[in-house]
């Protein structure tokens, strides 16, 4: 039921936003939303982290991953968005590893709105025809629809183009080969450069001069050393031990809206 909801989801959102069957630019997708800021940066803790307050929605994704796990993790987060953080008030959810997210009902909901998102069944249709499905041709899938060599491989098991037997072969394939296939099938997709949109550069700062980032993080997000941020902007970190302070959280979200 939980990948059946997800993938429903999915179709729907391009359905709705009329996207088509074809490749995505998940990060402009995500970015012309109007109901959800995204930002980028470079972080250890997580492939991606969702925040769901009563007055916004922001989603982070680790840019110091690979390209086709930055648009996993999009797709994924975009997930949680549109299935869980729209119905409720509040809602902060930490995807450690968007590629190993147990049996939680929730994160398989998004692991399969992610890759429907991204892989649409009749694009797969489309790309692959009645053509036997080779490495070079889970290549062409990868290198077009920007999604890992084992996504694609699994999609297009659900999408009944190749059996179980195939799946499991086409897994085992070495790394290396992988890549070779898909670098002559002119992929792997580019993914997102590190740093924060240009309108979220001020929202950290403000973050973090009262005291809601730490120094670390807020350097890690803009892309530069705690060094380097007290250089370019010119003020220590504070004093005292971080406090979250919601009335003024609450104050800056409602000047992002």
């Amino acid at each position: 039921m939980s990948w059946a909801r997800g993938r429903a989801a999915a179709e729907g959102f391009r359905v709705e936003r009329e996207l088509g069957a074809g490749p995505l630019d998940i990060f402009r997708v995500v970015d012309d939303l109007p109901d959800l800021l995204a930002a980028y940066g470079q972080f250890e803790a997580a492939d991606g982290v969702y925040i769901k307050t009563p007055r916004t929605a922001v989603m982070v994704v680790n840019v110091d991953r690979p390209a086709a796990r930055q648009r996993f993790t999009t797709a994924h987060e975009l997930g949680h968005h549109v299935l869980h953080g729209q119905a409720v008030g509040e809602l902060t959810i930490e995807d450690a590893d968007v590629y190993q997210t147990g049996k939680s009902p929730r994160e398989q909901e998004a692991d399969a709105f992610a890759a429907y998102l991204l892989a649409p069944d009749h694009g797969l249709q489309a790309l692959v025809g009645q053509r036997q499905v080779t490495p070079a041709v889970v290549a062409e899938v990868v290198a077009h629809f920007g999604v890992a060599w084992n996504t694609a491989v699994f999609r297009l098991h659900n999408a009944h183009l190749i059996v179980a037997r195939e799946r499991d072969a086409l897994c085992q394939i070495p790394g290396y080969v992988q890549w070779q296939q898909i670098t002559g099938a002119g992929g792997p997709p580019p993914g997102h450069e590190p740093g924060l949109p240009r309108q979220l550069i001020d929202v950290v700062l403000d973050l973090y001069r009262r005291a809601l980032l730490t120094e670390e993080k807020t350097a890690s997000m803009l892309d530069t050393t705690p060094q380097g941020l007290r250089a370019l902007f010119h003020f220590e970190p504070p004093s005292e031990p971080p406090i979250f302070d919601a009335e003024a959280a609450d104050e800056l979200f409602r000047q992002l809206m």
